[in-house]
């Protein structure tokens, strides 16, 4: 400030010292000194609009700038004082509380933390801490892509309880000598991501099968997010030679990619524990714009109906994979799969989970299925097993999708009924 006076001073100084020279011999010294004093004035206002307005303007357009530069990054600095990106990323509401302030609904998402607490989790041996740090390094790294970023597979893996071999997930048990293979086809629910080695649904199977079938060798090829559309290709560039049975659990991933994705509102109370999670949880600015995205447009079941007709072509791609499976002499056994929202009466801790998913999820997901049940009902090679946790209590759900150890073996035990009905174990259990 000081500086500014003096150069206007200096300005209006210079301006009249110049005037009363230039005038000195053409008036008188009254006249000189009046015109300096106003031209020095003139000179020093001039000077005043040249420096000052334009500083006052950088001034308020500086200030009105930093406000929001500040508070965003005090808004970071304090993101990454109090978390990790990683459990920003895959945070979500207490349990038991009505919003779900979560980017991915699947529990292998969430941190350690959150899933311990979860009931189901409680009852399951396998869940431990050190199981959870190693698939939380694995998710990072789960897939196979091409070129376009769409994922092919499963990247291999080496940890305690997470083994991953040839895109395959480690099944124990399986024989030395094979004698005849099973291959278990499905999403994340077959992989069994929230469980170790030994408590997927493949080594349930290989376990039953170990005694009573010792020849017979069981194959996890489930991949995340996998359709039955995109397995029916896959299947074709396998090695079936001595497959006794194609098994795919199928529905899930069916109805979430055939539901029109839209731009929906959330509710207000959603969007205030959005706010909450920002301002109290002290999650970073990127990770909260796309909490508050994610409340807007939902990623999954993000319309209130199906499309039938993208439906339809699940069931046109099962004919043709059980057409080329039969020239190959190889059995399909098509399951429908279960789930939170198919279970046929809900406990106060399942229905409390139910509550933290938008509304309209259930009704989509049910609409699905009986789409699927009326397409697949005349097949011979397909069953329902959407009730195989309708008497399992205490419920089994991690998410509204994926479970326990004990959920896995409901599902291990309700395929093996599928294969003994259909004569493909050759009797015998």
């Amino acid at each position: 400030m000081i500086t500014l006076v003096l150069a206007l001073i200096l300005a209006g100084a210079s301006a009249a010292i110049v005037t009363v020279r230039v005038l000195r011999r053409r008036t008188t010294v009254r006249n000189r000194l009046i015109a300096g004093t106003v031209v020095g004035i003139g000179a020093a206002l001039v000077a005043c609009v040249l420096l000052v307005v334009p500083l006052g303007v950088a001034l308020v357009v500086a200030s009105v700038m930093t406000i929001p530069v500040f508070l965003v990054l005090l808004a970071e600095v304090g993101a990454r004082w109090y978390a990790s990106l990683d459990r920003e990323f895959g945070a979500s509401a207490e349990p038991g509380t009505d919003v779900n302030l979560q980017l991915k609904t699947a529990a292998f998402y969430q941190s350690f933390e959150y899933v311990s607490s979860l009931p189901a989790a409680k009852r399951d041996h396998g869940i431990t801490l050190e199981y959870w740090t190693n698939l939380q390094v694995y998710r990072h790294r789960a897939f196979k892509r091409d070129a376009n970023g769409s994922i092919v597979g499963n990247a291999d893996f080496a940890s305690p309880g997470l083994n991953v071999v040839d895109g395959l997930r480690v099944t124990v048990k399986q024989p030395v000598h094979v004698t005849r293979r099973l291959l278990l086809i499905g999403g994340s629910t077959i992989f069994c991501y929230e469980s170790p080695d030994e408590l997927t649904v493949a080594s349930h199977l290989q376990s039953v099968l170990a005694s009573s079938h010792p020849g017979f060798c069981v194959e996890n090829h489930g991949v995340g997010g996998a359709t039955l559309m995109d397995r029916a290709d896959y299947i074709r560039r396998l090695d079936l030679s001595n497959v006794g049975a194609v098994v795919c659990l199928f529905g899930d991933n069916e109805v979430g990619i055939n539901a029109p994705r839209r731009w929906t509102p959330s509710t207000d109370s959603q969007m205030i524990g959005v706010a909450r999670r920002f301002v109290v949880g002290g999650a970073s600015l990127s990770v909260f714009l796309r909490l508050l995205r994610d409340k807007w447009y939902r990623l999954e079941y993000s319309d209130t109906r199906v499309d039938d007709s993208k439906l339809s072509r699940v069931y046109s791609s099962a004919s043709t994979l059980a057409d080329w499976l039969r020239d190959c002499g190889c059995p399909l056994v098509l399951l429908l799969q279960p789930n939170l929202f198919t279970k046929s009466r809900h406990s106060s801790e399942e229905r409390q989970m139910i509550a933290s998913y938008p509304t309209h999820w259930e009704k989509v997901v049910r609409e699905g299925f009986d789409h699927f049940r009326s397409l697949f009902a005349t097949r011979s090679d397909f069953s329902d097993i959407s009730d195989a946790f309708d008497d399992l209590n205490p419920g089994p759900f991690l998410d509204w999708a994926h479970v326990n150890s004990d959920g896995n073996r409901r599902i291990a035990e309700r395929i093996i009924q599928e294969l003994h009905a259909r004569q493909i174990l050759g009797g015998g259990v």
